[in-house]
């Protein structure tokens, strides 16, 4: 990383405002980071990270805040909820971006890294400045063109072609995997040679402690095998297709449903419990994960479902996450997940996108286990948080 060193780092990040994954993406790489250059960051006002970042990190932080547009707000809206949400995000963001260009108009910064944004606001951003071989971005989207009837779909086909012609602007970009990169460079010409791509990282393999007595507390049986299910409990994750899986499978297994239901009621996953008649198999604990119970719930599962919809090519933390706790993984097919899990062999891809598919794959990581540990482990070091932010800095 010598090639950086001293140089004046801009990260900037909106969603570490929120819960999930984003909080550490940006804590993890300022840390690494600063090791060998000089780090700042740029966050929204309702962003507390005292205890989480170096003393030797210079936090700067909008006026405006960004933890309003936290997916459960927007639940009474109904089918509008996405729509409505996305107004609200581009509202902020624009107003963040204000301040962050304020910013960088009276400093001097040699890298300006973009790790997450609103793509109508970014564009906004772009045309607004004239910082030409400063700045990166990651992108965490991997599709830009219509692929769906969805909002999501409609609006990144709508503003590649706008992003696009502002990618000129932008030193380089990094995105979460090799087959992500290829759809990436279709769809931005501009910074078609400019793009990195990097597997999401985790932290490396670590030998866990006795499951028995985490078990024991959840009333789950040592002879189970406890498939888990975890993280933001979104419509594109389809919990219906994990527990009609779960009541396919025979008594042996059970499931474990952990995480934040944005898009599904309390009622709608009893409702569909009761659907399937899998409550004597089911174990669930709905809302927001403290740090020491996602731990806790990967430490004591044998396998990870990620049974996410067609519409769904990108990649996923949980199935990265599963590195650090020697878990295999069951996924959907097609996307950077078939790619990732296929290309590392830490897991199995589903044959389709029924439950019947999902339960085959699980199936098969039973007899496969002793063997997929093994590659699981290798791919932790090899996509560790060290490695990421290494090569990331590099890239610079």
């Amino acid at each position: 990383m010598s090639n950086v060193m001293s140089k004046n780092i801009l990260l900037v990040s909106f969603v570490v405002s929120n819960k999930g994954h984003g909080r550490e993406y940006l804590t993890n790489i300022a840390n690494l980071t600063s090791k060998s250059s000089n780090v700042s960051v740029f966050v929204p006002s309702d962003t507390d990270l005292q205890k989480e970042l170096s003393s030797e990190i210079t936090v700067y932080k909008s006026r405006y805040g960004y933890g309003a547009i936290e997916r459960e707000k927007y639940k009474k809206y109904g089918k509008l909820s996405q729509v409505i949400r996305g107004g609200a995000r581009v509202r902020d963001s624009l107003s963040i971006y204000k301040d962050l260009i304020s910013l960088i108009k009276k400093s001097d910064f040699d890298i300006i890294h973009i790790l997450d944004s609103e793509y109508i606001s970014l564009l906004s951003f772009l045309n607004s400045i004239n910082e030409e071989g400063k700045i990166y971005i990651t992108l965490h989207a991997s599709d830009f063109y219509f692929n769906s009837f969805t909002f999501g779909s409609i609006y990144k086909s709508c503003i590649r072609k706008l992003l696009n012609r502002s990618f000129n602007k932008v030193n380089g970009v990094i995105c979460h995997g090799d087959w992500i990169k290829d759809r990436l460079q279709k769809s931005f010409p501009s910074v078609s040679e400019r793009i990195l791509a990097l597997n999401y990282p985790s932290q490396v393999y670590k030998n866990l402690s006795s499951k028995s007595l985490i078990r024991e507390n959840l009333r789950i049986p040592k002879d189970k095998t406890l498939v888990l299910f975890i993280g933001m409990i979104r419509r594109d994750k389809r919990i219906e297709i994990a527990l009609e899986t779960i009541s396919l499978l025979s008594e042996e297994y059970c499931l474990l449903i952990a995480g934040n239901p944005t898009d599904y009621s309390l009622s709608d996953i009893d409702y569909l419990i009761d659907k399937y008649k899998v409550g004597h198999k089911v174990v669930t604990d709905l809302g927001f994960l403290q740090k020491n119970k996602f731990e806790e719930y990967f430490s004591i599962s044998d396998v990870l479902l990620s049974c996410h919809s067609k519409t769904f090519p990108s990649a996923s933390g949980p199935v990265s996450d599963a590195r650090t706790y020697g878990l295999p993984v069951v996924v959907s097919p097609g996307g950077q997940l078939q790619y990732y899990v296929e290309s590392s062999k830490v897991g199995v891809v589903s044959n389709g996108f029924a439950a019947k598919d999902y339960a085959r794959a699980i199936e098969v990581i039973k007899g496969e286990k002793n063997q997929i540990r093994e590659s699981i482990v290798e791919a932790s070091r090899e996509y560790s948080w060290d490695s990421f932010v290494n090569r990331q800095v590099n890239f610079y």
